[in-house]
């Protein structure tokens, strides 16, 4: 693209621009104000306006301080101001001397890349870089969601701390002593040396077994259960034995007087 002379010599470059953060570069149209007649105005005025670039398609977001500083690589700027328009975004950068004026309407500039700083009080973008800001802002990336992530647990963890807590303190308050057992901690004595609760407690349930089996013959009718049982075991053995001696001596196998 090459810089464009009317009538009103009034000169005009497209300036290639990418604001800082993104790979997006766009066109930012950059033009001279024309002169005006002998007359219209004064030598003051004629020599701001020879100092002042136009620019047409300023992007959303854009700051005049931003502005400034992107267009101060061609020389000082004395000032810039953005006009918020709802069809397109106009801006004006008036420089101190007409050389950076001329620098920026320049073949050179032409193939230059401008970075451009905006502000985060832009609010939202327009067209693709408007859709990357956005999907950037929602995923932030794997260490922002592990910090938010262990954030939430901690603030979690010391929420049901205050909870238990609290009803803790509550039970205490209606009288209740709230008593926390450990199965198998180690509890230390005075000299320091450990007893293991759940060890301690099988020691006690085989004391308890051996116990029960020794009072088993202590009451008398313990003992008398225990008679009349051996004596009806013997019974049911010698009616065993009668039996088969009865089949034996019917089958003529047995002799009980043969030596």
């Amino acid at each position: 693209m090459t810089k464009r002379k009317r009538k009103s010599r009034e000169v005009t470059q497209h300036l290639r621009i990418r604001l800082k953060g993104t790979s997006f570069v766009r066109l930012l149209i950059a033009r001279s104000l024309p002169k005006v007649g002998d007359g219209e105005d004064d030598g003051e005025g004629m020599e701001r306006r020879e100092r002042t670039v136009l620019l047409n398609g300023v992007p959303e977001g854009m700051t005049s301080e931003g502005l400034c500083d992107g267009f101060g690589v061609f020389g000082n700027v004395e000032g810039c101001v953005i006009h918020k328009d709802k069809k397109r975004k106009t801006g004006i950068v008036v420089f101190e001397k007409a050389e950076a004026r001329d620098a920026v309407l320049s073949d050179k500039a032409e193939g230059m890349v401008l970075d451009l700083e905006d502000g985060e009080q832009g609010g939202g973008r327009d067209g693709a870089y408007g859709l990357v800001m956005e999907y950037r802002r929602k995923r932030p990336g794997n260490e922002v969601l592990l910090e938010r992530v262990n954030t939430f647990i901690e603030e979690k963890e010391a929420e049901e701390e205050e909870e238990r807590r609290a009803r803790e303190a509550a039970a205490a308050g209606d009288g209740w002593t709230v008593v926390r057992t450990r199965k198998g901690a180690r509890h230390k004595n005075q000299d320091g040396s450990g007893v293991n609760l759940q060890a301690v407690s099988k020691v006690r349930a085989e004391s308890n077994r051996k116990e029960a089996s020794l009072h088993q013959g202590f009451y008398h009718f313990q003992r008398r259960e225990q008679r009349r049982n051996e004596i009806l075991e013997l019974q049911s053995k010698f009616k065993e034995d009668k039996k088969r001696i009865a089949e034996l001596r019917s089958k003529r196998k047995f002799n009980p007087y043969q030596i």
